[in-house]
């Protein structure tokens, strides 16, 4: 084996950034990802205790879970069926046995959350317009003595202030977020990792209800939960219930020919992709992570033979549908599942092996009549002006692929394919508009049928968005559909357009006169803003008023009439959505009314209003160090109108708005050289805040001036202060223990490649750092001026010893370089 040389540097170089973490979550991300997560359910959370349900778990189920590929577990939990309910005080036994499920999940590799599950309903069954004290005590009791036991558990683990809250209105949203923030405080309080720990605020009540979040001394540590059961009728609900009638077969490709009553004809994958993506939209886009705490479809155990191999393909479609689409959005999703379901909690076993892998990226089993699998893999890439490649893995089976494209997530299920019987495992779709997002589905074929549907992918076009109304009707229908005996249809069309190239063309085919509709459902309109409609009435209609109109979540209509229509051209119709109206609404849209029967077609586009939205997460921040002085930097935010400029001495917690700003940078001056500061930018609009930007951090540099005061008490270039000074013989001149932030006074206090050693084939490079110094690691074969090359780049000093390690073992030599 060659010797190797250890080569102490005199380089000194300008470079930024900072050391890979070694966790590979990291901090600012609360889960892994992809996470493939499982609940513990039915088991710690009775309030007659655990065990009165099914079995107590067992390590050994734990064990297994984390075995078949599970790397999150929630545990829900019932605190306040196991404490005194005048102290409030928990059972230190139910701790004990919180905590040592707690540790077996841990000791599996899993990531933990635990909750406060609906035990009793204490909270989340009795939420009301008004903050409860007594609810709110509790909230600060529980959560005080939860975070006190689990103060020295890092960030793997999780907590959850709820579970599913019962909210009735956005009123109502308002006291969960009260005592959500109790919640938040108490944990806080008690310090400990707990100060960097992240916080889920569950929720059952439309996304657009939590429009904020409690506020928190920790940047980018609240996360937000949602569950997803629908439809109901399929997925847990299997005996009849009088209101309405189960299902037994979901999505189209799955239904089973021979029992059609019980085929889903709603709510079908189109209906999932349009929630998740509210989610997406929300939250995740703006920086902050969403969980689906459960989810779950379940067998209808009564059917047998085909009835029962058709539910039981459909459950498991359902069941990949749902984790793969939340995944694909970064979202992480959470299977529900109880004692004697999927494991067995007594002894670990695997009862539904197939059922595992439907949740941990698994493909679901192709429709029972023949059909091919599903497509997996389909990925959208914008390739050039107005077009979008997507590409697919090749399905077993497959005689040809149908694809299908919407202008927003959640139509290419319900919608006819674009493109049918394509070959390949490729296609460009072309003639785009500029600046438009597309969503894709595609679907294998063959003689039996068309398989499930692949989860969307989605791609953006380069160039402006030809009319960037909320419906442009430039790609599709947007949803939009037509009812009663008037209009036979309505369909996208290039003949008339207010904006852009499209509009929606409503076509008439009626025999007689009387009312008929365009309307859409789920759809969010801010209380008290306008809507704009623009409507072309052709010459000779039989038109004679059009009213909008609205039914809100609680089914109040509103709505208001226009008669003086203009023919042969495009009317402007304004509508005012009342302030109390309760999204998302039930049906909104147009009415018309024609005198006597007509058949033509008249053109609706560009239906828009001023959306309330949050703007979104600052990225790219970053510092300038100058003398006494930090310059920060971050990259123009959609949506915001300002800036606010947060500072800390301490990473964690504490941060204050020091400054204000309307552009992307800022100047902190007078600050201490000798202080870490710490930096967070929240973008602003009259809607809100965003969340803050990632933690940035800084050590303002000192002039060589200040620095020789310092370390000699002289501001003078002379003697053993002058720059080419060594009055520590560490063979590092004062100029060197400046720029590299070492002592100059202690010979121990030196830039310096500690220790080489080999590590089978690879080496090993130990030196110490200083924080706030960033470093540069370079090796060469031969010392000659143009053979040096990076080993890595951008090490963050930390105030320890680092080490690096270098692939492939063979002679060399190595120096670093230093940024101040």
């Amino acid at each position: 084996m060659n010797t190797l040389k250890l080569l102490r540097i005199g380089t000194l170089s300008l470079l930024a950034a900072h050391v890979a973490m070694a966790d590979p979550v990291p901090e600012d991300q609360p889960l892994p990802v992809p996470t493939y997560g499982i609940n513990l359910g039915n088991t710690l959370e009775p309030p007659c205790g655990e065990g009165c349900w099914g079995p107590a778990a067992t390590q050994a189920v734990i064990d297994s879970i984390a075995a078949q590929g599970f790397n999150a577990i929630r545990i829900p939990c019932a605190w306040d069926s196991n404490a005194d309910q005048t102290t409030f005080e928990i059972d230190p036994t139910y701790m004990a046995r919180v905590k040592q499920v707690v540790d077996w999940s841990l000791d599996a590799g899993m990531y933990v959350l635990i909750n406060c599950h609906w035990d009793g309903g204490w909270m989340e069954n009795n939420l009301e317009a008004e903050v409860n004290p007594l609810i709110d005590e509790k909230m600060d009791a529980y959560w005080t003595q939860i975070a006190t036991t689990f103060a020295d558990y890092d960030n793997r683990l999780l907590f959850a202030g709820g579970n599913e809250p019962h909210i009735e209105t956005p009123d109502i949203m308002e006291t969960l977020l009260a005592y959500y923030q109790t919640f938040v405080d108490a944990v806080r309080r008690v310090g400990g990792n707990n100060t960097n720990r992240w916080l889920v605020m569950p929720s059952v009540s439309p996304p657009s209800w939590m429009d904020h979040l409690p506020t928190d001394p920790t940047p980018n540590r609240i996360m937000v939960e949602y569950h997803s059961y629908m439809p109901s009728l399929f997925t847990i609900i299997h005996d009849d219930p009088e209101w309405g009638r189960s299902i037994y077969y979901w999505g189209e490709a799955y239904f089973n020919d021979a029992d059609p009553t019980r085929n889903a004809t709603f709510y079908a994958e189109d209906a999932i992709d349009w929630e998740l993506q509210a989610l997406a939209d929300q939250y995740v886009d703006k920086g902050i992570p969403v969980l689906i705490g459960e989810f779950g479809a379940y067998l209808t155990k009564t059917l047998s033979g085909t009835e029962a191999e058709y539910n039981r393909a459909s459950t498991l479609y359902w069941n990949n549908y749902l984790a793969e689409g939340a995944r694909a959005r970064g979202i992480s999703p959470f299977l529900w599942t109880i004692q004697s379901d999927i494991f067995d909690w007594s002894t670990g076993a695997v009862l539904d092996p197939e059922m595992v892998d439907m949740v941990t990226g698994g493909i679901a089993p192709p429709p029972p009549n023949g059909a091919p699998f599903a497509v997996t893999g389909l990925t959208a890439t914008n390739t050039g002006e107005s077009q979008i490649d997507l590409a697919w893995n090749a399905v077993d089976g497959a005689t040809s692929y149908n694809l299908h494209r919407g202008a927003g997530s959640g139509l290419p299920a319900a919608a006819e394919p674009f493109a049918t019987g394509v070959t390949d495992t490729t296609y460009t779709d072309t003639g785009l508009n500029d600046g438009t997002t597309y969503y894709y589905q595609v679907v294998a074929v063959n003689d039996a049928g068309p398989s499930g549907f692949t989860t969307e992918a989605h791609a953006t076009t380069p160039g402006t968005k030809p009319d960037p109304t909320q419906f442009h009707f430039e790609a599709d229908t947007q949803r939009w559909k037509a009812d009663g005996g008037q209009i036979s249809n309505v369909a996208i069309s290039a003949e008339r357009s207010f904006a852009g190239n499209r509009s929606l063309a409503v076509n008439f085919d009626g025999t007689s006169g009387g009312t008929s509709s365009i309307s859409l459902d789920r759809a969010v309109v801010p209380g008290g803003e306008t809507v704009t409609f623009h409507v072309w009435i052709p010459e000779g209609s039989a038109i004679t008023s059009i009213e909008a109109w609205l039914q809100d979540k609680k089914w109040n209509a509103s709505q208001t009439t226009f008669n003086n229509l203009t023919a042969d051209s495009w009317n402007t119709l304004e509508f005012t959505v009342p302030e109390n109206a309760i999204v998302p609404f039930v049906n909104f849209g147009l009415r018309f009314t024609t005198s006597g029967a007509w058949t033509g077609t008249c053109y609706v586009d560009s239906i828009s209003w001023r959306a309330h939205e949050n703007p979104f997460r600052p990225v790219g921040l970053a510092t300038t160090s100058g003398s006494t002085k930090v310059t920060l930097d971050w990259d123009e935010t959609d949506l915001a109108t300002s800036y606010k400029i947060q500072r800390s001495t301490t990473e964690a917690t504490g941060y204050e708005t020091i400054a204000s700003a309307d552009t992307t940078t800022f100047t902190d001056n007078a600050l201490d050289p000798n202080t870490t500061y710490y930096y967070v930018v929240v973008a602003v609009n009259e809607f809100g805040e965003s969340v803050a930007s990632t933690i940035v951090s800084a050590i303002p540099s000192q002039t060589i001036e200040e620095w020789r005061m310092e370390n000699f008490g002289t501001t003078e270039n002379t003697g053993e202060a002058a720059d080419g000074a060594d009055p520590d013989g560490d063979r590092a001149t004062n100029w060197q223990e400046y720029i590299s932030g070492t002592d100059p006074k202690d010979p121990k206090s030196v830039l310096v490649i500690e220790r080489l050693t080999f590590d089978e084939n690879d080496i090993v490079v130990r030196f110490p750092t200083v924080e706030g110094k960033t470093y540069r690691l370079e090796k060469s074969y031969t010392l000659l001026a143009d053979s040096w090359s990076i080993v890595q780049d951008n090490i963050a000093g930390t105030g320890n010893t680092i080490e690096i390690t270098d692939s492939g073992a063979d002679s060399r030599f190595y120096r670093l370089a230093v940024t101040p």
